[in-house]
């Protein structure tokens, strides 16, 4: 049985048709009656119906992906029952690469076939065991990460949605098709995969029981919410809780057209440090066009943009005249490093191993003579690292930082630093942007790998020590 929620808030329980019906529809009535007395829904029932329970999410790199889905589910079945923990473990055994395979396979070989052999020689009782699964968030599942290629935004959500009809075709096939006794309940928001699988000839059609809560969603209330929150803990940083008013908020709103991500700038924008935040709202509030102006959709959202890097542009100009720099052109260069981060930020590591002598005490002598085309990129490989590995924590780079870890990679960074800063080139203009965005990097890296950063904070620490003695020898 498969049951398929379009948002992330409700289960059903287990009864008779009957039940499920009156239960579903009492359930409706409670979400659209907005000016209804209770406000909190419950559902109470027998804890052991929870099989296993997987929370997709875009914005956790181990969980916004469909391969740790079907493991994770069997890891949790096991828990349940020792037999079939037994049987998950020999079937990885019997094919290492069981996680590399399809979906499909994965789920044959670690639910399907542990449960029948279980069945089969009565050592699991079907009726007893926990039955529920619950998948939430298929919408925020993406494709399998890809750094040999760069991908269009079109075919990253191409490659997203095969990835999410190809989960939804697995479960049909294995859990619905072979007459397992579980219950699987995916909530989603009603994209492309789901919608086709559950609309007139799709092959969920029939199989699943579909709760469409909403097919009008209104994003203005949510919009509003964000706004007033974030606005609010602004007033508590600058000790001004009257800094903004609704009007401002309803102006801003009505602006967005319903795109999220319009709101999600303007904070931005307005929120940046060393920044007057009543000064940028009402900057914003400007480049709001009036009733009647707008001649196409995103039309707010491009003059959005275009007015944040005006206002970059003239501010860069202001103080760096003396330079003579193109701002278009640093943007171009700027934009192409975060677009191409994972690569970039291999390329350095690799760059910083391969030219790095493994003799470390003859260093300065052979940087030195190092030829000045070379020494240039590998000063630019020390300069960019931080700053191009932001916010990156892809697996494959943190496997590539693992490695460039194993390779004694800090220590010959760690030896060829000062001679960068000395250099003749700009780190020691950029040390505080440079070393922050290394603190920034070492934080994200403490969940996912923290003996990589400890490492690597043992290193910044060391850095921020040594700079003294580096700009008592610049003078």
């Amino acid at each position: 049985m498969l049951s398929t929620i379009p948002a992330h808030d409700t289960t059903l329980p287990k009864c008779d048709e009957d039940t499920r019906v009156e239960v579903t529809s009492e359930m409706m009535d409670w979400i659209e009656d907005r000016d209804g007395p209770k406000s909190i829904l419950c559902m109470t029932g027998a804890a052991d119906i929870l099989a296993a329970a997987f929370f997709i999410s875009s914005a956790d790199p181990t969980r916004n992906t469909a391969s740790p889905i079907v493991p994770t589910i069997a890891y949790q079945l096991g828990l349940k029952h020792d037999g079939f923990r037994n049987s998950v473990a020999a079937a990885v055994k019997h094919d290492r690469h069981i996680f590399s395979r399809s979906l499909q396979s994965q789920m044959d070989a670690l639910i399907v076939r542990p449960f029948k052999n279980l069945r089969r020689s009565k050592q699991l009782d079907a009726n007893t065991f926990p039955h529920a699964i619950f998948i939430d968030g298929l919408d925020e599942c993406s494709g399998e990460p890809d750094t040999s290629s760069r991908l269009t935004e079109v075919e990253k959500r191409r490659r997203a949605e095969d990835r999410q009809a190809e989960l939804l075709a697995a479960i049909q096939h294995s859990i619905i098709n072979n007459n397992l006794p579980f219950r699987v309940l995916i909530a989603s928001r009603p994209e492309w995969a789901i919608r086709t699988a559950l609309e007139p000839g799709g092959h969920l059609h029939e199989a699943a029981y579909h709760i469409q809560l909403s097919d009008n969603y209104d994003a203005s209330a949510d919009m509003r919410r964000f706004l007033r929150r974030r606005f609010e803990i602004i007033g508590l940083q600058i000790r001004d809780p009257q800094w903004f008013t609704e009007d401002d908020i309803e102006t801003l709103v009505q602006a967005a057209s319903g795109q999220f991500i319009y709101v999600a700038v303007v904070y931005k924008f307005i929120s940046e440090r060393r920044t007057f935040p009543a000064e940028r709202l009402r900057i914003v509030l400007t480049w709001v066009p009036h009733e009647g102006q707008m001649a196409r959709p995103f039309e707010t959202l491009d003059r959005l943009y275009t007015n944040i890097l005006l206002a970059a542009k003239n501010a860069y100009e202001a103080v760096d005249t003396h330079r003579g720099r193109d701002f278009s052109l640093l943007l171009g260069i700027f934009y192409r490093i975060a677009y191409d981060s994972i690569e970039n930020g291999i390329c350095c590591l690799q760059r910083i191993l391969e030219w790095c002598p493994l003799d470390l005490d003859s260093l300065p002598r052979e940087y030195q003579e190092l030829p000045e085309f070379d020494r240039r990129r590998l000063q630019a490989a020390i300069t960019e690292l931080p700053f191009v590995l932001r916010d990156n924590t892809d697996s494959a780079f943190v496997d590539e930082l693992v490695d460039f870890t194993e390779k004694r990679g800090w220590h010959k960074f760690d030896r060829l630093l000062p001679l960068v800063y000395l250099g003749e080139g700009e780190l020691s203009e950029i040390w505080t942007n440079w070393i922050y965005d290394f603190c920034t990097q070492v934080g994200d890296l403490k969940l996912l790998n923290p003996k990589i950063a400890a490492v690597m904070t043992g290193f910044v620490d060391k850095w921020e020590r040594d700079k003294k003695e580096w700009d008592r020898q610049s003078g």
